[in-house]
């Protein structure tokens, strides 16, 4: 089989070429399909050599070698994201957490550290994605808005910021975006947005994953049962499970030691519930991966993953 790639660009072209005049048009799709089947054995710079739109800034610098200095957006300069792309790195995830109350013993950004673990845990294991800041700014439900230091987006505007974030990213040549919730509201305008990106870049095979499966598929409730804990024991908000996660990764965000409900004070209902006086740090490191995971699961086939996990569901 001949190795020269550019008589195998030149294959490539004349097969097109041959579709397009003796066959019927075929959709999109499969022409892209022809074409990565094509590509597939080419050389890795010839494939990653430069956005796909050439006129993009940076677009002839070479492709970065080695470890990135970060795997944050915010913490690279431009010209580093730029050989960033060039070096294969074409998925960007938008994280998103919310400033809302957690209690006398969970500071308010929880969902915001806790976001930023995972976010950083998925981009390592997928190995060609960087990560965009954490959106602190989410929609809250009604019961959650007066307490102090809440922040609360409309959804309709909330939907627009992460639309325009993840439009941007697709227009400087990156392959795909990915949105991430951690707070139950964000999921609804995540899923909207996803749905109308997916319209506006239709031309593209998935250029946009909404992850819902984090917040949703990721079997924390029944796990948890199965160490012991009654669906009342570990509770909705503010409760056993995001208090693990914070003691896993943040301890010093958790104030000790939260009070079991039964035993508070004039402290209103939508507060918290459940037992997060109950929780651990071992606990908390076995529902963070199980979020991981199932974040993983639905981005990419587990042939591909890099596991990282700091310990096993096994053990605990």
């Amino acid at each position: 089989m001949c190795r020269s790639p550019w008589l195998s660009l030149g294959l490539c072209a004349a097969a097109l070429a041959y579709l397009c005049a003796v066959a019927p048009p075929a959709p999109l799709p499969g022409l892209e399909l022809l074409f990565a089947r094509l590509t597939a054995t080419w050389p890795t710079d010839l494939q990653h050599s430069r956005p796909a739109n050439t006129n993009l800034p940076g677009a002839d610098l070479p492709a970065w070698q080695g470890p990135l200095p970060s795997l944050w957006l915010a913490d690279l300069t431009w010209t580093e994201i730029a050989r960033a792309q060039a070096a294969g790195y074409d998925t960007v995830l938008i994280p998103t957490g919310g400033m809302e109350p957690g209690g006398p013993h969970l500071v308010a950004g929880k969902h915001n550290h806790i976001v930023q673990h995972t976010a950083q845990q998925i981009a390592v294991r997928h190995r060609q994605m960087l990560v965009a800041p954490v959106l602190p700014y989410v929609p809250q439900p009604p019961p959650h808005r007066h307490y102090p230091g809440t922040i609360s987006l409309p959804a309709d505007v909330f939907q627009q910021v992460v639309e325009a974030a993840a439009n941007g990213f697709l227009e400087q040549g990156f392959r795909q975006v990915v949105l991430l919730g951690d707070s139950g509201a964000n999921q609804a305008p995540l899923q909207a947005a996803a749905q109308r990106l997916r319209h506006r870049w239709s031309h593209r095979p998935e250029p946009v994953v909404f992850l819902d499966q984090y917040y949703s598929g990721h079997g924390q409730t029944t796990w948890l049962e199965q160490q012991g804990f009654s669906p009342t024991q570990q509770g909705t908000h503010a409760a056993l499970a995001d208090t693990a996660e914070l003691l896993a990764i943040a301890p010093q965000h958790v104030r000790q030691p939260p009070l079991p409900p039964a035993d508070r004070h004039n402290t209103p209902p939508a507060d918290y519930d459940g037992r997060p006086d109950w929780a651990t740090p071992k606990l908390g490191d076995a529902l963070i991966e199980l979020k991981v995971q199932a974040a993983l699961d639905q981005l990419l086939p587990k042939s591909s993953q890099t596991h990282t996990s700091r310990l096993s569901l096994d053990h605990q």
